[in-house]
């Protein structure tokens, strides 16, 4: 396996659209009346978010943002790497970018969330709460693309 830093654009959609499904049940690529996460994949994130914060010079009032979730991603991305090739950790992380990239669709923000979850895979990362919660958000999404394809309301039931 080679494992690399995910583009910050990528990581910065990722945590804007995983920020939209906590506050709003939404993903703004596709704006589906719900797509739910459960509670406590919502709380774990909610969590990391609240611990990054505190850790802060200046915490924010709302640490449950894109920026606080960018940062922590990045974070266990760089964490992968290191257990991987042994990369100094804040060498790898990236500043937030000034302009995220947008995801064109569902497909799209699923395929980008998986290959991030790949770039994490190494080391103890996939055992964190939050890696685990990140990845129950992929599989919630790739269930709501199945689900939302034209063969599968056409498929027998039973």
């Amino acid at each position: 396996m080679s494992a690399f830093m995910m583009d910050s654009k990528t990581t910065a959609m990722l945590a804007e659209q995983i920020v939209n499904l906590i506050e709003w049940d939404y993903v703004s690529c596709r704006l589906p009346a719900k797509t739910y996460i459960n509670s406590k994949d919502k709380e774990t994130i909610i969590k990391a978010c609240r611990k990054w914060n505190q850790s802060q010079e200046v915490p924010r009032i709302n640490p449950v943002n894109n920026q606080t979730l960018f940062f922590i991603m990045e974070k266990m991305n760089a964490q992968a790497l290191n257990a991987r090739y042994g990369d100094p950790i804040l060498e790898n992380v990236n500043a937030y970018p000034a302009n995220a990239k947008r995801s064109e669709n569902m497909a799209a923000l699923y395929k980008s969330l998986k290959c991030y979850l790949y770039q994490c895979t190494e080391g103890e990362v996939p055992e964190s709460e939050l890696y685990k919660a990140i990845e129950n958000i992929s599989t919630t999404l790739a269930q709501y693309i199945i689900s939302d394809l034209p063969e599968y309301e056409l498929a027998a039931w039973g």
